[in-house]
């Protein structure tokens, strides 16, 4: 061959633009597009350009094991990708390995495609440390030793899984000469395929338009050495192809093999230490995707397209069969009696019910007398009656309303809980508001920073990785709760994590807090997810709370109230209503859209339960509608209402900019402006209830705002996982301006 000296420019050129890792980067520019799609994920999210607001960027950027993020925590993110990218070139490979025929005379042609295949996942790797360097040393101010060691146990991480995976198809993938014996043929008697071609006249825009075998005139032989690609066409097609099949068959069978130690490792998804971080669990997901369509690939080669399209119209039809159908169930719920009717003349007999109506009424009102009497004894003839309603917001509204009640709590010499009447809320605010008032029942402070932590602890890991490796197999697992049988699914797994962090505080059902809520030992809490299938409220109490949903009792004459609420207790009444476990009924007020799945109830036609942040996300409207309701009480009684509003977004509403927008933006703008200010509406609402309510009261009637101070620059993800940083962010809030007025405020009423 010509020496490199003597190499013309044209032929220097064609080295480059033929050299094989380039040519694959642009196969898979031109053809690969689903792998590139996973690979932009990664990078959109690594960037933080993608998500950020859900906090999904710091799980792979400070990833967390087992409440640490260390060495370990590292390093298991790094098996993870280099697990995906030992499952992107195998998929790869198996797409597009024939393109190349020259490969098949290589010796270890898989590695040597791995080797060249490397311009992605190393330009990866390499952003992927200097993000995590800046997000570190910025955002969670660790230490440049600390650092150098997270960053250490990355690419260890990497390395060990890469290493392995290619031994593994060193000892099962063989080239040609070990499958046939073959030797290479004559050099006299065989052309030089580089000569032959660089003598050829193409022109320059054939380069770039090759289509099923891509010309290849050097490659990578290893790291540092780059050698002239053989010819392969002296070879018979059958010949290369009987290579390609015996690959394809070890890949296929590794995947296999890695599917299959997934599922097994997800088996013990309970136990903390096979819990990975939740970024690997997002990269296994990916992996797991990409290893079913290729596997597919390799079997049925042109035809997997069509075959894995009609797969999915085959599991979506019988998705609509009870035997093939997964739902969610709300924990200690009888499912295999008659269902309730859950119809619009049943709601209203259930709603009208004056009888009954007036029964709950009375039963309120002893509710009241006894917290009266309790704040009697502390010296107070006429007290405050204090609504706290909390909004939703993952784990940053549930720290932030544990640390706003403890800072309250400081200022009434620890008698805020004996203060408080009411919780109202959704989501995270609720698991906070419970927390406290378990912490309370059992006769603990609701002080110290104990509290703090377990509230704050990691939820997000092991829903991610039950997401990633086990709820497509859930139906093999399950778990039984008294006399009835349930999967263990994701939201299985969160009620078990939310215990776990909080020393297994939340193992009651709803029913055991009835006593205590009725003599007022606690204040009532009444949780309002949302009816998916209407858009009403569910709303879940201990208490008989029938005058919440009546209607007949507003209406005059003829006038017709539609029924916007359906107390759970009655509606489910023979369905053991009593017996839903408490994390149960938490889980169904903070079903965060696709993050948790919704709870299905054991109703004819079955309804599904979402988030109460749907109709009420700081649980005012459910509040208001007690006060009303008992608002002749409050004035003989009690010397004023404060109703505390935690909320983790501030109360005034974002104006947001319009500039000159893109076509695409116009178009989304009419359902984008409605979605996007979805919050802001509620927030308008409520305010505008508030403003009517005043006249309910002859005594004072006052709202204290205490909102976590946050904003786009200075953003707390809305997520169940928070850094370390974020976790600051909430905790410092209590020292801003706003909230030293509002503390301020409340001092100034309670006295």
């Amino acid at each position: 061959m010509t020496p490199n000296a003597d190499l013309t420019y044209k032929q220097k050129f064609r080295r480059i633009i033929f050299f094989f890792p380039i040519q694959l980067f642009w196969l898979h520019i031109k053809k690969t597009h689903l792998l590139l799609v996973f690979w932009m994920l990664l990078f959109a999210i690594v960037s933080q350009s993608f998500l950020t607001k859900f906090g999904i960027p710091s799980l792979f950027l400070y990833p967390e094991y087992l409440g640490e993020v260390d060495f370990k925590s590292h390093f298991l993110l790094g098996l993870a990708c280099g697990g995906f990218i030992i499952v992107f070139n195998i998929a790869s490979y198996i797409s597009n390995g024939f393109r190349f025929p020259f490969i098949a005379t290589l010796s270890k042609p898989f590695i040597k495609y791995t080797l060249n295949n490397s311009i992605i996942p190393i330009s990866f790797i390499v952003y992927y440390v200097f993000q995590l360097v800046d997000f570190q040393l910025n955002s969670e101010l660790e230490s440049v030793r600390n650092i150098v060691t997270n960053v250490i146990g990355f690419l260890a991480g990497n390395c060990v899984f890469i290493i392995l995976s290619l031994l593994y198809f060193v000892g099962t993938n063989k080239d040609i000469f070990k499958l046939f014996g073959s030797d290479l043929p004559d050099k006299k008697n065989v052309s030089n395929p580089v000569e032959g071609i660089l003598h050829k006249h193409e022109k320059w825009y054939k380069i770039f338009n090759q289509d099923r075998e891509w010309h290849v005139e050097t490659y990578l032989t290893s790291p540092l050495k780059i050698a002239l690609a053989r010819d392969g066409k002296h070879y018979k097609r059958t010949t290369l192809a009987k290579v390609f099949s015996q690959n394809h068959i070890n890949a296929s069978i590794f995947e296999i093999l890695v599917i299959a130690t997934v599922i097994v490792i997800g088996s013990f998804r309970e136990n903390p230490y096979f819990v990975v971080p939740a970024g690997a669990s997002v990269m296994l997901l990916f992996s797991m995707i990409i290893m079913v369509i290729s596997a597919v690939h390799s079997w049925v080669k042109g035809w997997s397209n069509a075959i894995l399209f009609g797969v999915i119209i085959l599991i979506n039809i019988l998705s609509q069969n009870d035997r093939f159908n997964y739902s969610n169930y709300a924990y200690g719920l009888d499912y295999h009696t008659t269902k309730a009717e859950y119809s619009n003349e049943n709601l209203r007999r259930l709603a009208n019910n004056d009888k009954q109506a007036l029964a709950d009424f009375k039963s309120g009102i002893l509710i009241l007398n006894n917290w009266r009497k309790n704040n009697f004894k502390k010296g107070t003839i006429k007290p405050k009656l204090i609504i706290v309603s909390t909004s939703g917001g993952g784990l940053r509204s549930a720290l932030w309303t544990c640390k706003t009640l403890q800072y309250v709590d400081s200022l009434t010499d620890g008698q805020l809980m004996n203060n408080i009447h009411l919780f109202t809320g959704s989501s995270g605010g609720m698991i906070g508001a419970a927390y406290m008032r378990e912490m309370y029942l059992q006769n603990e402070t609701i002080q110290g920073n104990t509290h703090l932590d377990n509230i704050s602890n990691d939820i997000l890991n092991p829903i991610a990785f039950s997401m990633a490796v086990s709820d497509p197999f859930i139906r093999f697992q399950k778990f039984d709760d008294g006399n009835f049988w349930y999967t263990k699914d994701r939201g299985y797994i969160f009620e078990q994590q939310l215990n776990r962090n909080l020393n297994q505080c939340f193992r009651k059902r709803i029913s055991e807090y009835s006593e205590p809520e009725y003599k007022a030992e606690i204040p009532m809490m009444i949780l309002s997810p949302t009816i998916a299938n209407d858009g009403r409220k569910l709303l879940i109490s201990p208490q008989a709370i029938g005058y919440m949903s009546n209607t007949s009792m507003k209406a005059k004459e003829d006038n017709f109230f539609a029924t916007d609420a359906v107390e759970f207790r009655k509606l489910l009444k023979n369905q053991s209503a009593d017996s839903l476990r408490f994390p149960s009924a938490l889980r169904m007020s903070a079903t965060f859209p696709y993050v948790m799945a919704n709870a299905s109830l054991p109703t004819e036609p079955t309804i599904e339960i979402m988030d109460a942040g749907v109709r009420d996300n700081t649980g005012m409207f459910v509040a208001l509608r007690y006060l009303h309701t008992f608002r002749n009480w409050i004035n003989t009684n009690t010397s004023g209402v404060i109703v505390l509003q935690i909320s983790d977004t501030p109360k005034d509403v974002n104006i947001k900019d319009s500039p000159y927008k893109t076509i695409f933006e116009n178009l989304k703008g009419p359902f984008g402006g409605f979605y996007g200010n979805w919050s802001n509406m509620q927030k308008l609402n409520q305010e505008e209830i508030i403003h009517y309510s005043n006249s309910w009261f002859d005594v004072p009637f006052n709202v204290v705002d205490l909102e976590l101070n946050h904003n786009e620059k200075n953003y707390i993800s809305l997520s169940w996982h928070l850094t370390q940083a974020e976790k600051q962010k909430v905790l410092n809030s209590v020292d801003s301006e706003q909230n030293k007025k509002a503390f301020l405020k409340i001092q100034q009423l309670l006295d």
